[in-house]
């Protein structure tokens, strides 16, 4: 005689679930600037700590980063380092930057927190 009130409470529960659940998050935590593999701040990550000095790289990212976020309070320098000779790019990041679909990423060799001289800025 209850089967109604309950089957109702179950169909609630089911709609009102997805809706309660928290969503992933890709978000850089406070200080970094992170770089993913996939547009929109997914596939693989790797996250970067301004203050942490020159930093390769690895390869879930390295040439193919199609996004990134910065949550750093100081500006931080992609770099480039091109093969046959070319001149060194940097590209800077500044705090708050972020894309999710980065036009630079075949590009991320490195990051450093100091800008480089010999590199030209794109």
């Amino acid at each position: 005689m209850n089967r109604l009130p309950s089957a109702l409470a179950a169909v609630l529960f089911a709609v009102a679930l997805p809706m309660t659940l928290p969503a992933p998050s890709s978000a850089a935590e406070p200080g970094q600037v992170c770089f993913y593999s996939q547009p929109g701040h997914a596939g693989e990550s790797w996250c970067y700590t301004p203050g942490s000095g020159f930093a390769d790289a690895p390869d879930v990212v390295r040439g193919m980063a199609r996004s990134f976020e910065s949550s750093a309070g100081q500006a931080v320098y992609a770099l480039h380092f091109p093969g046959g000779g070319g001149a060194c790019q940097t590209r800077t990041i500044h705090p708050g930057d972020y894309s999710g679909d980065w036009g630079w990423d075949s590009k991320l060799d490195a990051v450093d927190t100091e800008p480089h001289a010999d590199c030209e800025q794109t």
